[in-house]
């Protein structure tokens, strides 16, 4: 039987709604009210992994975006849209290791938002992203929010 690991104290479970990012498993969020940093983690399993045995990129692609869109909803209220994500995998991420990004607004304009984000595996920094962000019109509840 494998023991549970458990994220940084102060951490809350997230459930994504989106069946697409669901598929990275059981993730955990932590929302910095202060400085409006979203933080999201998740350990690294074999069904992340590639044929080389390292977390595949196209997942911390995806995992990036999700963060960076769950930012945008904490910090302005409103959905995001992503127009341009600019990637750089900085080192490789194993498999059993805690994998954590942390998103940043950097500007918000009426209509884009501007985000920076890097994800760290064991506290090593493995790939960083800046994300520009189209927000959607319409502003949406706290119970309607399904990013």
């Amino acid at each position: 039987m494998t023991k549970q690991k458990s994220p940084p104290p102060g951490w809350y479970s997230y459930q994504t709604h989106s069946p697409y990012t669901r598929s990275i498993g059981q993730t955990w969020e932590y929302w910095d009210v202060q400085t409006l940093e979203m933080r999201r983690g998740f350990f690294a399993a074999q069904v992340h992994t590639n044929a080389a045995g390292m977390v595949h990129g196209g997942l911390l692609m995806t995992f990036a975006d999700s963060v960076m869109a769950r930012n945008v909803w904490h910090a302005i209220g409103r959905r995001g849209v992503t127009l341009q994500m600019n990637c750089n995998f900085l080192a490789p991420v194993r498999e059993g290791q805690w994998v954590e990004a942390v998103s940043t607004v950097e500007r918000a304009t009426e209509s884009t938002v501007f985000l920076k984000l890097l994800i760290r595996a064991e506290k090593h920094p493995c790939f960083s992203a800046s994300g520009i962000f189209r927000l959607r019109r319409k502003r949406i509840s706290d119970e309607s929010a399904k990013i």
